[in-house]
């Protein structure tokens, strides 16, 4: 059974590994390895991640299953979250799962988890950003209710690619 917890920094390593991870088996497929360390070096770093563990208007929380870490949850309030002038809304920046656990239903326990911090706020919808390409992803959230609404591009390496700006409103 999987159990949810929030996360400390105590979590930072295994993290880190879920992040690159996770990260690598998306996006390494459909670039080059270089754009894909590049990315990794500047964006998923263990200090990058302990600054957002701290941060008060993140929340992380990890998802364990026979006491290995397999997914994490973060969100984001207005003022941490990646797009500018999406006031009143939380973000949904990660839902990280590793491969080989994705068919346990993690990512439906998280997302669950991340709606329902979204009723605690009040807050008038949840969104979020998924990369064009990654259908399985989008998949998922439609299932959930969430609806396109803009697109964002964003460079892996000097590769212009677009991710999906997604809202689900409450």
């Amino acid at each position: 059974m999987i159990q949810i917890r929030r996360a400390s920094i105590a979590d930072v390593d295994e993290l880190l590994s879920i992040s690159q991870l996770t990260f690598v088996q998306t996006f390494g497929p459909h670039n080059t390895e270089q754009a894909i360390k590049t990315y990794l070096t500047q964006n998923l770093t263990l200090e990058k991640l302990a600054t957002e563990l701290v941060d008060p208007r993140a929340q992380f929380f990890v998802a364990i299953d026979n006491g290995q870490m397999v997914g994490y949850l973060k969100v984001n309030e207005f003022g941490s979250q990646t797009e500018s002038g999406l006031s009143n809304s939380l973000e949904v920046q990660r839902i990280y799962v590793l491969k080989k656990d994705q068919s346990k239903k993690v990512g439906q326990e998280l997302m669950k988890l991340a709606i329902k911090i979204a009723h605690e706020l009040k807050v008038n919808y949840v969104w979020l950003g998924v990369w064009e390409n990654n259908t399985k992803a989008i998949t998922f959230y439609e299932r959930f209710g969430f609806r396109k609404f803009a697109i964002h591009t964003f460079h892996m390496g000097t590769h212009p690619q677009n991710d999906l700006l997604m809202k689900l409103i409450m």
